[in-house]
């Protein structure tokens, strides 16, 4: 078991910030389903803050999976999901 920061992340905000984009493909959200991201994931020492956090589609989250950003540049590198 491993310990990590938690701070309370309210969603909305989360959404806003990222202005009707999805932060892994661009591509605006329109009436898919929208996921809160951990950019570090939790499997991989990440914390739930404000700063590894990111709003994208749910099907660009399954994409990404447990991966690091750096990881999955090249699938993500021409916007399309």
């Amino acid at each position: 078991m491993f310990a990590t920061t938690v701070e309370f992340v309210d969603y909305a905000v989360v959404i806003r910030k990222a202005k009707g984009l999805c932060r892994l493909c661009s591509e605006p959200f329109g009436v898919g389903k929208i996921e809160i991201d951990h950019i570090v994931p939790l499997s991989r020492n990440g914390t739930h803050t404000y700063n590894n956090v990111q709003a994208v589609h749910a099907v660009c989250n399954r994409r990404k999976s447990d991966k690091l950003m750096d990881e999955v540049a090249q699938v993500f590198e021409n916007g399309r999901r």
